[in-house]
């Protein structure tokens, strides 16, 4: 062995994402989607509303909470404008589901395309004003 030829020679590190080792992990997963697909059978019919609220509040809000990671993390870019297209079609599906009594699949497409029609010309005028990079 040279002294200063380099460095130590140091053995290949050991993979351990190995297929055993992810099984309980896709297992875990499994079981958490087979529960919340599940939940509107088996959940207490005294809270069965308050439960589907809770549960929906908490994906709405993982929900958001996600694009914002999306966003400021992935991407780097500093922007608070989509929580305001989320709310912008959250607040719309609201009044078109509760108000106008849409099926809740149209009301959520027509709430996203509300928030699309308002979002568009907004993210074009800053496209023209800055360029695209």
């Amino acid at each position: 062995m040279n002294a200063g030829a380099g460095p130590p020679d140091r053995p290949a590190p050991e993979n351990k994402h190995t297929t055993a080792s992810l099984r309980p992990r896709w297992l875990m997963y499994g079981l958490l989607v087979l529960i919340a697909a599940t939940l509107p059978f088996w959940s207490p019919a005294d809270y069965h509303d308050y439960v589907l609220n809770l549960v929906m509040t908490v994906l709405l809000s993982a929900l958001g909470g996600l694009s914002f990671n999306l966003l400021g993390g992935y991407a780097g870019q500093v922007s608070f404008g989509h929580a305001a297209f989320f709310g912008i079609s959250s607040y719309a599906y609201a009044l078109l589901f509760n108000e106008a009594a849409l099926n809740p699949l149209l009301a959520m497409v027509l709430a996203a395309a509300l928030s699309s029609v308002i979002c568009v010309p907004l993210g074009l005028i800053r496209v023209v004003d800055v360029g695209f990079r």
